[in-house]
């Protein structure tokens, strides 16, 4: 049975709270700003679950290159020598561009084509840049990096201390490692060691394994050599890890959840970006980039939801333990008014949790799917060119051009023609309705968890009118986006008689398409994005209100008991810390069960 994360996303959320809410004692912690930080940024966490996947590995294992072929187009620079010198964040984006993060503070954007500038070890001046910088930040719309999830591209490491510094300060951040090593080198020492210490690592929850330059075997041996790496990684890391730790440490238990089954994918960056340039689909797969494609967004999205959750958890039991070991006095006794009002924080805490998010989603599948059932127009597209090409009776360069730029000009014509008669009208019409409900929906869980409470949220229910209203949130498109040919369907003049035209506009169709489906889903995004965000500001303000309030009413119960109070708040963090421990338990349960029933016994 599938893992309710969910269920897990909104007990956390809801312990998370509680914990914030016993922190705003001052008085009890001088590290109460710190440790206050530390839950808002898993409560963050909880509702964005933010991951990050970093590639990393020993200097000229085609670390970039093979980024670049997750991407499906050359984005960060590569080269045979080694080049990365910084570390190169890859984050979601509807338009491609890159910022560099300055040392100091300063942010600068950059043109991609650029980056080489800056982030290499190609120059003397390119080193220079790249010592100042500490991260770029590439934003790129890719299938990877959707759902709040960043590809990180690192140094190699051996290659100097100063790049080796670099990578390691990265380990702390990182919740699944891409290791690359290389089909022609051995699994070294060296790389047994790094891998040992990525178990060693709490951060991280996931390890995946890449062979690099696979198409340099014969493909007789591939096989014989993925099963070679796969049991020499096994054993050299395990031999690795008994040098240092003693039988019975849980780095063994980490190491048994993740290299029995351990993922290796044997790739070929350079016949895979090659592939994807031509539309070579056999190309493509012997490549080992199909596979991966298949497999590696799953394993990040099973990482992404039991990491928010275990790291929550962590940070539950590690702050509240720390917080209650320092208490100098104990705190009142908890009447059940308190827990009345603890029940209903919880309740507020699944109201805040992106509801405006979860609301808006089936809006985003809808409007997508629309726009993907619009780009099925490109056969039609095919169609007409065909057509028109079958009119010509002299064949000739001249008579050859002429067809394709006339039908290129009809082509576009009649795809705008639809988008504003058919498929912009329909946008606009389901957007203005899900605002509509989305403003009726919050309005409506807002008052019915109000009702019950009389006197003491009567000040809250005006502030109801808060919320914005429709006109307010909703983003108007008037510069919509329109289909243009970003690929040429006419060859060059010189290749005209030579080439195979069909092929040559079903590739141009397909690609041009595919722009305008990628642009346009991005307009849609913005505009989701920008709804849910005035939304959202304003349902976290009232919620905000509802604490404090609950809070005064907490304080005023705790203030008639304080000659009980040190006694009830070591119960208080008991009892948060033996929920978290269970809730703990229970999870872990889950998660050999689903791998039991995934895999088959261990």
């Amino acid at each position: 049975m599938a893992i309710d994360y969910k269920d897990y996303d909104f007990q956390i959320y809801e312990y998370l709270i509680k914990l914030r809410q016993e922190l705003k004692g001052e008085k009890f912690l001088p590290e109460i700003g710190k440790w206050q930080n530390r839950v808002e940024e898993e409560r963050d966490r909880i509702k964005t679950r933010r991951f990050r996947v970093a590639v990393v590995g020993e200097f000229k294992r085609g670390k970039t290159s093979f980024i670049n072929a997750l991407l499906g187009r050359e984005i960060l620079p590569a080269d045979a020598n080694p080049t990365t010198a910084t570390i190169n964040r890859i984050t979601y984006g509807s338009v491609p561009k890159a910022c560099l993060r300055y040392k100091d503070g300063r942010e600068q954007e950059v043109g991609i084509e650029n980056l080489s500038d800056y982030v290499t070890k190609l120059t003397e001046e390119a080193m220079g840049n790249a010592a100042q910088i500490e991260e770029a930040v590439v934003e790129y719309p890719s299938i990877f990096c959707q759902n709040y999830v960043d590809l990180i591209d690192t140094p190699g490491m051996n290659d100097d201390d100063v790049m080796n510094q670099v990578t390691v300060s990265q380990l702390e951040k990182i919740d699944l490692a891409i290791v690359a090593i290389s089909a022609n080198l051995p699994f070294s020492d060296t790389e047994s060691s790094f891998m040992a210490q990525l178990v060693e690592n709490s951060e991280i929850c996931q390890i995946v394994v890449v062979i690099t330059y696979i198409d340099l075997v014969r493909k007789r041996d591939r096989e014989r050599l993925i099963t070679y790496l796969t049991e020499r990684i096994k054993e050299k890391v395990l031999d690795k890890l008994k040098e240092t730790h003693d039988e019975g440490d849980p780095v063994f238990d980490k190491y048994e959840t993740i290299f029995p089954k351990l993922e290796i994918f044997a790739v070929s960056s350079l016949d895979a970006l090659e592939a994807r340039e031509f539309n070579d689909d056999e190309r493509f797969e012997e490549s080992g980039f199909k596979r991966l494609n298949r497999r590696l967004p799953q394993l990040i999205l099973n990482s992404q939801n039991s990491s928010s959750v275990m790291k929550s958890m962590k940070t539950i039991e590690q702050t509240a333990s720390k917080y209650r070991s320092m208490l100098p006095i104990l705190h009142t006794s908890i009447t059940n008014q308190i827990k009345y009002m603890e029940n209903k924080k919880a309740d507020f805490a699944k109201l805040s949790y992106g509801m405006a998010e979860t609301m808006m989603d089936e809006a985003r599948v809808k409007m997508y799917g629309k726009v993907n059932d619009f780009c099925t127009v490109r056969e039609k597209i095919k169609k007409d060119f065909i057509l028109q090409l079958s009119k010509i009776r002299t064949l000739d360069v001249l008579t050859l051009e002429n067809a394709l730029v006339q039908q290129m000009d009809e082509t576009q014509k009649y795809v705008n023609d639809r988008i504003k008669r058919e498929l912009d009208p329909w946008l606009d019409q389901y957007y203005a309705e899900q605002t509509r409900y989305l403003l009726t929906d919050i309005s409506r869980a807002l008052q019915t968890l109000l009702r019950p409470e009389g006197e003491m949220f009567r000040e809250v229910n005006d502030r109801l009118e808060r919320l914005p209203d429709e006109k307010t949130i909703y983003l108007k498109d008037d510069n919509g986006v329109m289909f243009e040919w970003t690929y040429s369907p006419l060859p060059p003049r010189n290749q005209l008689l030579n080439s195979d035209i069909i092929m040559w506009i079903e590739r141009a169709a397909d690609q041009s398409m595919e722009d305008f489906n990628i642009r346009k889903k991005g307009k849609i995004a913005g505009r989701l994005e920008y709804t849910c965000g005035k939304a959202g500001d304003k349902l976290e303000e009232i919620v905000v209100i509802l604490y404090n309030r609950a809070n005064g009413r907490i304080r005023e119960l705790q203030a008639c008991a304080d000659h009980l109070a040190g006694k009830e708040l070591r119960l208080q963090l008991d009892q948060l810390l033996q929920d978290n421990d269970r809730l703990k338990v229970r999870f872990d349960e889950e998660i050999r069960g689903e791998r039991r029933d995934t895999n088959g016994a261990w």
